[in-house]
């Protein structure tokens, strides 16, 4: 098809590369790097005046490109507005491939959760990027956001963003119900004038399905069994992962718990509780200081990361592993294991063997020297004191009086007089000096008739280390359970050689599956399987074919038997369709992967035994270091006690 641009020149539509409910996306032929959107209906001047105002804003903020997919040119056909020219967008896929785990399994499927938040993190800030510019998103939805192999994030449709230029505001006319707003629901789209508010609802549903495995925030068990659909939910608020659990729902069966969210959870329900909603900067930030703490899986998949403080991986406990490790085990990494192993359970049980329990009753070396001493001489203290009070009273009675003889006896001898002064001032200083030493004395005495509370306080604080020795659980009753790891551990490994089938069997076995997996319940027409209810199971992990089994569709609150029938149904005849073809011959590498999954059977085996191994050393040498501390303690207080009784034994004795 012949188009012409707005100057006059002539450009040529080539292939189909995407199509949606306006209009469809083609390449232009001898053009590389420029796509032109074609409407499927005549447009009308407004929508020109619109597409005018977004290429003008291209032109003065060509940076916004990187976010967002603007006109940068107009097409016609003849006389009448045909669409727009905007840049091709290079990207690995719609951000809809990477929120459910069914679609990661093709181009996104070596995404880690962490690249996840990423993904999150520049989501929000293309956002606000966008925000910034003076549009609305308005159509917020999982399929007009593309992310690029850096993981940042480019929006699509935006002919249908909500535009202000010179006084004139032009509407979003479309939107998905399952992005919109409470306040939003059941209005006429193409009336109301929306606000970043509102894009922030749309932003915050997708976060939630990103971070959540494709779980939808309005999606879950009634409590009460009656069945309401999304956009009902959405209009009470009815978050089913609320942390008060004041929601008429429960989160649905085999979802992670909502706290692996941590700080996160505060947002998420600002944004579906209340009208005042985390804005794309409060967004980004909550998500830069989320990715920065996020600490790797204990079990050695390196695709799985989760808060510190969460006890256990909330990964490794689902049903169906959102982020299965990559098959890329070698035999070299398995022998490393088993060595590591070996020498773990040796060093072990070396050290297991040689602990040993202190013995309560001799504890700690050294309480016998609180005795051996015996009692304090309190007789001794009390003679001392009264030695040195008569002492001071014999320098006041005699040394005064001696002084005065002689000063009076020599009175007209200049030295004389000078001795008998001296002797005065001596016989004053005497009680002075005597007054000190009786002080010493009395503390000696105070020190003798208080031993008994020392030699008390330090037999309690002995007794409080005997009973924290007692409470300590020791280590060395774990001794037994080394070999029984290790049969254990063989056990395991007949059963996976019994349990694996031969790459024959399981290649076939696995490309039937994948076959499966192509039958989309998206696509699918199933009797009384309309849109809503394909939204429900989805929102419960169903997507394709080999999803669908009996008990996970009776789990659904509204799927009862007829519902069941009708989709166990679909999915046996395509069954039968995967059954009558031949499986093509066994690729070289698929053999060769089958062997990598075997042995990352066996590693991940002995990657549980190896971390069992190292806590059961840990608790070993805390045990040890446990005591070790007690007793010194212990024997501290003791030596502490020793050396008050020889001070006091020096004060009573000088």
């Amino acid at each position: 098809m012949s188009l012409r641009l707005a100057d006059g020149c002539l450009i040529e539509a080539g292939e189909r590369i995407g199509a949606g409910g306006e209009g469809s996306v083609h390449r232009i032929k001898g053009v590389a790097d420029r796509v032109v959107k074609l409407y499927g209906t005549p447009k009308g001047q407004d929508i020109e005046r619109k597409l005018r105002a977004l290429i003008a804003l291209s032109r003065s903020k060509p940076d916004l490109q990187r976010h967002v997919a603007l006109p940068i040119d107009l097409v016609f056909h003849g006389a009448n507005l045909a669409g727009f020219i905007m840049p091709l967008a290079v990207a690995r896929g719609p951000i809809d491939e990477f929120i459910h785990p069914v679609e990661r399994e093709g181009r996104a499927k070596l995404v880690s959760f962490r690249d996840l938040v990423g993904v999150g993190l520049k989501l929000t800030q293309a956002a606000h990027e966008i925000h910034a510019a003076g549009l609305v998103i308005g159509d917020v939805n999982e399929s007009n956001v593309l992310i690029r192999e850096d993981g940042s994030s480019c929006f699509l449709d935006s002919d249908s963003f909500q535009v202000t230029a010179h006084g004139e505001v032009f509407t979003c006319p479309v939107a998905k119900e399952l992005f919109l707003p409470p306040e939003l629901q059941g209005t006429r789209f193409g009336v109301i004038q929306r606000n970043p508010n509102h894009d922030a609802f749309g932003i915050a549903v997708l976060l939630f399905q990103l971070l959540m495995n494709g779980r939808h925030p309005f999606v879950g068990v009634p409590k009460d069994g009656a069945e309401c659909h999304i956009h009902e939910r959405i209009r009470l608020r009815d978050f089913a992962y609320r942390r008060d659990g004041k929601s008429m729902m429960k989160p649905p069966p085999g979802v992670a718990d909502a706290s692996m969210l941590g700080g996160l959870s505060s947002l998420f329900e600002r944004a579906f509780l209340s009208d005042q909603r985390p804005t794309m900067v409060e967004w980004s930030a909550a998500l830069r200081e989320f990715g920065a703490i996020l600490t790797t899986c204990s079990s050695g998949n390196p695709r799985h990361f989760h808060l510190p403080r969460l006890p256990t991986c909330p990964f490794c406990s689902l049903p169906r592993d959102p982020y299965p490790a990559d098959a890329t085990t070698d035999t070299v990494e398995v022998d490393q294991l088993t060595k590591e192993v070996a020498a773990l359970e040796r060093g072990l049980t070396v050290s297991l063997r040689s602990i040993r329990s202190p013995n309560l009753a001799e504890f700690p070396v050294g309480e016998s020297s609180l005795t051996e001493f015996g009692d304090m001489p309190i007789a001794q203290a009390r003679s001392l004191v009264r030695r040195r009070r008569g002492r001071q009273l014999a320098g006041v009675l005699l040394a005064f009086p001696i002084g005065f003889i002689i000063a009076n006896g020599n009175k007209e001898s200049a030295p004389g007089v000078i001795a008998g002064i001296v002797t005065a001032l001596l016989g004053l200083a005497l009680p002075m000096l005597a007054g000190q030493s009786l002080t010493r004395a009395k503390t000696a005495l105070r020190a003798a008739s208080n031993w008994a509370t020392v030699v008390s306080n330090v037999q309690l604080l002995l007794q409080a280390a005997r009973q924290d020795l007692s409470r300590l659980p020791n280590p060395c009753g774990e001794l037994a359970s080394i070999p029984q790891m290790a049969s254990i551990r063989q056990q395991k490994f007949i059963h996976l050689d019994r349990s694996i089938e031969g790459p024959e069997r399981a290649w076939e076995a696995a490309w039937r599956q994948e076959k499966l997996k192509s039958f989309r319940l998206d696509d699918a027409r199933i009797a009384d399987i309309g849109e809503e209810r394909k939204r429900i199971l989805r929102s419960h992990g169903i997507n394709v074919a080999s999803d669908l089994n009996e008990r996970a569709i009776q789990s659904i609150p509204g799927f009862g038997p007829h519902l069941t029938l009708r989709l166990m149904s679909w999915r046996r005849h395509r069954e039968q369709e995967v059954e009558r073809l031949q499986p093509p011959p066994i690729p070289r590498d698929w053999k060769m992967q089958h062997e990598v999954r075997r042995k990352t059977a066996y590693a991940q085996i002995l990657r549980n035994d190896r971390s069992a191994l190292q806590a059961m050393r840990q608790r070993a040498q805390a045990y040890e270091e446990q005591v070790a501390a007690i007793r010194m303690r212990a024997e501290r207080a003791v030596r502490e006690a020793r050396t008050v009784r020889q001070r006091l034994q020096s004060g009573i004795l000088d």
